[in-house]
């Protein structure tokens, strides 16, 4: 633990003079560098943006800015305490708590009080105003162009694709990825739907959650750094697709959420609406992953955790493969770590 007791909160600048110190408290994140750090007994977190992240998502409103408004509208998130525009760094509190995937580890279940919960907590917050958030997104779609909003979100993971194919040229050959992955997801995306925008999380999965110290039945959301002013289904479906819920807590938790019976029309039209932005994330999961999880296996020694990895992707390529239409019965483990070992 770095103690941060002779700093004082008026000059956090200080902290980057000790930063080479900090790797012990460093944290997991792919776009920034997290840092557990104390002051006069104090806990927070430092976060600094990653200079050049492979960026595979979209990344547009500060999350500083977020953060702040969060507290004005008494939404549960953590608490900003410093920045500084210049050095690009930010320090929020620390919460008291367990992570989400620390209690629930991978292929654990866990209670359907997780699922009403968040979707209690995604109604309150795609209810707030996002009049001030609007002039960072207004470029990709306005409320509530749905329909260009997906689209503008498929021709960001085709670049991504374009970007990869030659240098993964084996690795998708060698996964059946069809000639156009967007195929079907295209087709689909005809039957969406105009919605006003709100304010979304975007990343809502078991490492942004925290199971709070003071409420045990209640958690906390971090990370908020790729919130957009968006549709609130593509916020739905990219929960469910990180969230690995079973199907009763998916429609538990849209019944909460909506506050509709899983019979009701309105609940099987909304329960459609997302299921074709779900489409998307899992084709571009299928993409994003095979190159993550490669550079992973490399850096990676342990045998285990190489088997948990391929375990890890053949999951993910599994809900790809049945919306191209492949069996996905015949992707074995075996295959999928002869693919990431390449």
């Amino acid at each position: 633990m770095v103690c941060m007791a002779l700093i004082s909160q008026k000059n956090w600048c200080e902290i980057f003079e000790i930063q080479e110190y900090l790797n012990t408290n460093k944290l997991a994140g792919y776009y920034n560098h997290n840092y557990m750090i104390e002051s006069n007994g104090q806990m927070y977190i430092l976060r600094i943006p990653i200079r050049n992240a492979e960026s595979m998502d979209l990344r547009l409103i500060p999350e500083s800015m977020v953060l702040r408004y969060l507290e004005k509208e008494s939404f549960l998130a953590p608490r900003m305490i410093y920045e500084n525009e210049e050095e690009m760094f930010f320090i929020h509190k620390y919460i008291e708590g367990k992570t989400f995937s620390h209690t629930y580890p991978e292929n654990t279940s866990f209670p359907d009080w997780i699922p009403v919960n968040i979707a209690n907590q995604m109604k309150k917050l795609h209810r707030l105003k996002p009049q001030n958030f609007v002039p960072y997104c207004n470029h990709i779609a306005k409320s509530p162009n749905s329909s260009g909003f997906f689209q503008y979100l498929i021709m960001m993971v085709e670049d991504i694709y374009e970007k990869f194919k030659k240098p993964y040229a084996v690795h998708f050959k060698k996964l059946q990825f069809p000639k156009d992955p967007f195929k079907v997801v295209k087709i689909n995306s005809l039957r969406l739907k105009p919605r006003q925008f709100t304010l979304c999380h975007c990343d809502i999965h078991k490492k942004n959650l925290i199971i709070s110290e003071e409420n045990k039945n209640n958690l906390v959301i971090l990370d908020w750094e790729l919130a957009l002013v968006a549709d609130s289904f593509y916020d739905i479906a990219t929960h469910f697709h990180k969230m690995g819920y079973i199907p009763s807590q998916e429609q538990l938790f849209l019944e909460h959420y909506l506050g509709q019976n899983r019979e009701a029309t309105f609940f099987r039209d909304s329960w459609d609406q997302i299921q074709i932005y779900l489409q998307l994330e899992r084709v571009k999961s299928a993409i994003v992953d095979i190159v993550r999880m490669s550079q992973k296996f490399k850096e990676e020694s342990s045998e285990k955790k190489k088997k948990f990895l391929a375990g890890q992707y053949q999951n993910i390529l599994r809900k790809a493969w049945g919306i191209w239409g492949l069996d996905s019965s015949e992707l074995s483990t075996k295959k999928i770590f002869s693919v990431l070992n390449l």
